[in-house]
């Protein structure tokens, strides 16, 4: 299974360095996401895209 259709149960099983690369946050920002939507890489990324900006500017480093 691809990273785009693995969703992980278990937030302690994400890659957290790969994940934060691939998207250019930092862990503080990914937990963030990932608190919001969930452990699917798709539904992060997605979130992160539409957020960014937000994020960025309310989540610390």
């Amino acid at each position: 299974m691809n990273l785009t259709q693995k969703k992980f149960p278990d937030p302690s099983e994400i890659d957290f360095d790969s994940w934060c690369n691939k998207l250019g946050c930092t862990e503080k920002q990914l937990q963030y996401c990932i608190a919001q939507i969930g452990t699917s890489w798709i539904s992060v990324e997605a979130f992160w895209e539409m957020n960014r900006n937000r994020i960025q500017k309310s989540v610390p480093n």
